[in-house]
């Protein structure tokens, strides 16, 4: 009646402990991290999802390693290496919570590289405390106490003492894995006075829970019983959840045989909700079946341990399960079942502790022993140098006086001789100065014969301009004097037959009225072309005058077809043979821009007549060396309304330029004209023009195909409408006007 009365009280308090203990679901911050990590971009959207990782860690490891994993690949692409380790972080605990060693320690020691790069000597303590941890799992207490005194040194040398807590918890762990109970104990008493100064509910609940393993390990039941219900208690105070304290008081009343208890606190373990440890806690359900000798439902539990673990990829509880299906099928007889769960218990436990994960953490171990004996080194030395300080000092200071007399005495004779050699550099520096006098004056007479030089070139560069451009005028004034030619010789016709009708005696008056009349109209005829010629002369003299460099309204598309045509007619008249197929592409909406008219249709000439002159040398070289074989010259102009500005391009399939020569070309003086044919001045003259107007010329050409001269000038001098009426027009424009 009293063991009956006593399970009931336990299962109350188990009932109401559940209760208090429960975490809330913690659906919110999970939903807006996810939220975040899908809308965020960039070092956002990695701190996002390690802040998801750390959400998932306690209860979905499997989770927590996918969202580390993806701020792993983005934190790399990014080049982000604070977030990459935290991340790495994440993932290597994840592997080491489900005892994929391996794994975990080849992503530790990464982690741990990147940490001392950055300097972290926080995370270079975790990766420390970790190592310890898979070095203790890995069964090889020497090396996990030898990286969890190292954490501790380091923890203590930056002050982190909650670091410092489970450092303690951690040289305990590995003492009670020893048997050497008390000083475990020792260990732990001095970590939770570090988690009571700093008030630390999770760490004391930790402290706790190990304490307890401890009294249970040594029989101590009921001692046990009670920390562990402390342990629980505390838990709710903290923010991990209470899953790892229900199956540890379930273990520990199983090892006091109290199994009804242990199975309604390995319950509340599973009402939890803690995904983590429900194959740990089955092979705890497992085990109490198996002592109850309930074997099919200790079979059962066990089988879903292993079921659980594998999709989880969770070792530990996967080789602890195995174990348990051997030794049970070995209860029952079938030794053939217990075999086979033998064999897979000892392939997995040798995985788990292969040589290669020895060899490598030895590696480190013996790195480590190298770096304390380079420390040990450096303090004796220090400490001899101190001994022999004194004695260094005493010959030192003799050394110091017949040091002092011979620099004194060296002093003064290097004086003497400094002098000496001083007066001797100044009668050098005297006489290089007069040669550099001389120089100076020989230089400033070649750079001004240089100038003037160039500005000769510059002024026969623009002779030819104005020829080019005389010759084209020439053209479009012969079309009235040819007009004024041809009807005076009508009109001298018209006169002799009047003349004659005069002499004849049936003369009609109606026929001499109308001879009158045409003779009249011819007579109009040549005074309108007369004063148009005179016009022409007339514009062409103001414009000459009008000379100032003011930018004027300028419509290019007219003025490109305006100095096309002037420049073909100049280059026909040069060049009888010459013939080319001239096509314009022009742009209609292209807007009217403020320009300096002469300077940039001075451009447009040099940039013309360079295109014609390419096409022509082009077709004499091919018909030269051909027989029979006719090139067809073609010279394209086209102009683009672009966005921000407006490109003029002039195309010629003439002979191109090679690639060496593209930036040389826009160099004063350059030619590839043979000859006296060109100055080397056009192509220079119009970049300077282009870039006053705040553009740019280039070209693109291909050798032996074609050249493409570009021009780009900015919209920002564009015609609004109220401003064309004030337009100033170009000489073409006038004299086509006339």
């Amino acid at each position: 009646m009293l063991d009956l009365l006593s399970a009931c009280c336990c299962y109350v308090w188990i009932v109401v402990l559940a209760m208090l203990t429960a975490a809330p679901a913690a659906l919110e911050p999970i939903d807006s991290l996810k939220h975040a990590a899908q809308t965020l971009e960039g070092r956002s959207k990695v701190a996002a999802l390690n802040a998801l990782a750390r959400a998932y860690w306690r209860n979905q490891p499997d989770s927590a390693l996918h969202y580390a994993q993806q701020a792993q690949t983005l934190a790399e692409s990014l080049d982000d290496k604070r977030e990459l380790e935290k991340a790495l972080n994440t993932v290597a605990y994840m592997y080491e919570v489900k005892g994929q060693y391996a794994k975990a320690l080849e992503i530790r020691l990464r982690d741990m590289e990147l940490s001392k790069e950055l300097k972290d000597d926080t995370a270079l303590a975790w990766c420390y405390h970790s190592l310890g941890n898979i070095s203790n799992y890995q069964g090889d207490n020497d090396k996990a106490l030898a990286w969890h005194l190292k954490a501790l040194e380091l923890r203590e040398k930056i002050g982190d003492k909650r670091g410092k807590g489970w450092s303690l918890n951690n040289i305990a762990w590995v003492f009670e894995n020893q048997n050497q109970f008390e000083k475990a104990l020792e260990y732990r008493e001095k970590a939770a006075q570090i988690w009571q100064e700093l008030g630390d509910a999770e760490g004391l609940a930790a402290t706790l829970s190990y304490r307890a393993e401890i009294y249970s390990k040594q029989q101590k039941h009921e001692q046990a019983i009670m920390l562990a219900k402390e342990a629980l208690t505390l838990r709710r105070k903290s923010n991990f959840g209470p899953a790892y304290n229900w199956l540890q008081l379930g273990r520990i009343y199983a090892a006091a045989e109290k199994y009804q208890e242990s199975f309604m606190a390995l319950d509340s373990a599973i009402a939890s909700g803690e995904m983590r440890y429900l194959p740990r806690i089955y092979n705890a359900m497992a085990q109490n079946y198996f002592h109850l000798r309930n074997y099919q439902s200790a079979i059962e539990y066990a089988q879903k341990a292993i079921a659980l673990a594998q999709s989880e990829r969770n070792q530990q509880p996967l080789e602890e399960g195995y174990l348990l299906l051997s030794n049970l099928y070995e209860a029952k007889g079938d030794f053939k079942n217990a075999q086979q769960y033998f064999k897979m218990y000892a392939a997995l436990r040798d995985s788990m502790r292969s040589q290669a994960i020895q060899d490598r953490i030895l590696n480190m171990e013996v790195n480590y022993q190298i770096n304390l004996r380079e420390k040990e080194i450096e303090r004796l030395r220090q400490a001899q140098s101190s001994q022999a300080m004194v004695r260094n000092l005493l010959i030192a200071l003799i050394a110091l006086v017949l040091i002092a007399s011979a620099l004194l005495y060296w002093r003064y004779r290097a004086s003497v001789q400094a002098k000496r050699a001083l007066q001797q550099k100044n009668e050098e520096l005297s006489v290089k100065n007069r040669l550099i006098e001389t120089q100076h004056i020989q230089l400033e007479e070649a750079f001004k014969n240089l100038k003037d030089t160039q500005q000769q070139l510059i002024q026969q560069g623009k002779l030819a301009a104005l020829g080019e451009m005389a010759a084209g005028i020439s053209h479009e004034i012969q079309n009235p004097i040819n007009f004024v030619t041809n009807f005076v010789a009508l009109a001298i016709e018209q006169n002799n037959e009047l003349m004659q009708m005069l002499k004849k005696e049936d003369r009609s008056l109606d026929a001499l009225r109308q001879g009158m009349e045409n003779l009249k109209s011819k007579l109009e005829r040549i005074d309108h072309h007369a004063m148009r010629a005179s016009r022409i002369v007339k514009a062409i003299l103001e414009y000459s005058r009008s000379g100032s460099g003011e930018r004027v309204e300028t419509d290019l598309n007219t003025m490109l077809k305006e100095y096309a045509q002037l420049c073909y007619h100049s280059y026909k008249m040069k060049e009888l043979t010459f013939n080319v197929k001239l096509t314009y592409c022009l742009d209609e909406s292209l807007p009217k821009l403020r320009v300096v008219t002469q300077d940039l249709g001075r451009v447009f000439l040099n940039v013309v007549q360079n295109a014609f002159y390419s096409v022509y040398q082009k077709k004499k070289t091919i018909e030269n060396q051909s027989n029979g074989v006719e090139f067809l010259a073609e010279v394209k102009i086209v102009s683009q309304n672009l966005p921000d500005r407006v490109q003029i391009c002039i195309w010629d399939n003439g002979l191109g330029l090679p690639e060496h020569l593209k930036e040389k070309i826009f160099q004063p003086f350059f030619t590839t004209k043979s000859g006296t044919e060109g100055t080397g001045l056009g192509l220079s003259i119009s970049r300077e023009i282009v870039h006053t107007h705040g553009g740019r010329i280039w070209v693109e050409s291909k050798e032996g195909e074609y050249a493409e001269l570009i021009i780009e000038l900015p919209k920002s001098a564009a015609l609004t409408p109220k401003q064309e009426s004030g337009e100033k027009k170009s000489l073409m424009t006038v004299i086509h006007s006339l």
